[in-house]
């Protein structure tokens, strides 16, 4: 049984591709989870100088009862083989340089991403 929630997760992605993935939840303290269990969709679409990395709201599967997961959480989304960005937005507002870091050497691009709701959708357009 895993409990521990934390209040920011990780993605990893490696720029200029198309692809698709979920993260699972459920309480982790229960045999309950074939029936009581959540998941959040993320995609990355690469379109020319753009790429597009999505977090798409949770989405709660139950019997009816209401399961005991966090509302909020932030993210830390990892970009590897990344070029330098010209600029980064996230929910259509352009970020400051300081809210990103671009480590040249590694080709890797970190945007922090502060907790949101879990109902919320979150896209970060990366523009080269």
């Amino acid at each position: 049984n895993v409990t521990d929630r934390p209040d920011t997760i990780i993605i990893n992605a490696v720029a200029g591709g198309n692809g698709d993935s979920r993260l699972y939840e459920d309480e982790g303290d229960n045999r309950d989870y074939p029936e009581n269990y959540a998941f959040t969709r993320m995609s990355c679409r690469a379109d020319g100088d753009k790429n597009v990395y999505t977090i798409f709201p949770r989405e709660v599967i139950t019997d009816g009862r209401q399961l005991q997961l966090k509302s909020a959480r932030g993210y830390e989304l990892r970009i590897f083989g990344s070029v330098k960005p010209e600029k980064v937005m996230v929910n259509d507002r352009k970020l400051d340089k300081g809210s990103y870091r671009y480590d040249e050497d590694k080709r890797s691009l970190s945007v922090i991403l502060p907790s949101v709701d879990c109902g919320r959708e979150i896209k970060v357009e990366v523009i080269h």
